[in-house]
């Protein structure tokens, strides 16, 4: 051990401990261009769904051109320029879309960006504009588009819900809305960008709100097809190992290759050393 030399010696490992990694990958988790659909921004979602995007949720003239009649539902534009710059967002969407039939009128907010200051919990933003929320917690949509239909179930997408409540100066409540959102994760090898997807109505001021909740769900039903497609590939794990091995001897001369790489660096100076015991030039 005494001709080891600490520097080949930490190199090869470094050279190994990547090689191993590498290896070990799956190339569908790593070069993917799918997103995830969740309802938590910072952490993994329990129930997340891998998706992939039919428009460039980054490009403000893309989110501009998203349709406006859908399935009878007719959307008109909010303008958004001064909230692209205080939130710091690639693209944004404000909309609201009117139902076919006589009900409430949903809003409709889409947001991207790559920093997650543009992503303040929907809770704080509404109590910034002078709402208290009233009630928090999880909802989902299931989307039956026959394009999503999945055995033996169709897919779920998780949600987060809130209710909030506005209250005129004398405490009177005057307003009272039901909020569901989601987030849009990229590929976390290589896209740093996130969106969120949120609808929001007005609801009675007091008892059930039923009804509403099942109208979001049912515009979010016909929307999400719209933005997002199920994954036509294989999401089930093969690393890399395994798919250099399917190349028969070839593969595994590159295995060997690879790992005489850092054994090499490694033994370089005992190597050098037998066929140069005298250390000449």
């Amino acid at each position: 051990m005494k001709h080891f030399d600490r520097r080949f010696l930490t190199t090869g490992i470094i050279i190994f401990s990547v090689i191993a990694i590498l290896l070990i990958i799956s190339p569908i988790s790593f070069f993917s261009p799918m997103v995830t659909l969740g309802n938590s921004l910072y952490t993994s979602s329990s129930g997340s769904v891998s998706v992939q995007t039919k428009e460039n949720l980054g490009n403000q003239t893309v989110m501009e051109n998203f349709p406006k009649s859908i399935d009878g539902w007719e959307g008109y534009d909010y303008p958004v320029e001064q909230y692209l710059a205080l939130l710091k967002a690639d693209a944004m969407l404000v909309r609201v879309y009117e139902p076919p039939t006589f009900s409430q009128p949903i809003f409709f907010t889409i947001v991207q960006s790559k920093s997650d200051f543009s992503f303040h919990n929907p809770s704080v933003c509404f109590t910034a504009q002078g709402y208290k929320i009233q009630d928090e917690g999880q909802e989902s949509v299931v989307i039956t588009d026959t394009a999503w239909s999945r055995e033996p179930t169709n897919i779920t997408i998780p949600l987060n819900k809130l209710v909030a409540t506005a209250s005129n100066e004398d405490g009177a409540l005057t307003e009272r809305r039901l909020i569901l959102y989601f987030y849009v994760k990229g590929n976390q090898f290589y896209s740093d960008t996130i969106s969120m997807v949120q609808v929001d109505a007005l609801i009675p001021l007091q008892g059930s709100y039923d009804d509403v909740l099942v109208q979001e769900r049912t515009f979010l039903n016909k929307v999400i097809p719209l933005m997002f497609s199920p994954t036509q590939v294989d999401n089930a794990y093969h690393p890399i190992i395994l798919t250099i091995i399917d190349w028969g001897v070839r593969g595994y001369v590159v295995i060997m290759i690879l790992i005489l790489i850092p054994a090499a660096v490694i033994f370089y100076p005992a190597i050098k050393l037998k066929f140069n015991p005298d250390n000449k030039p």
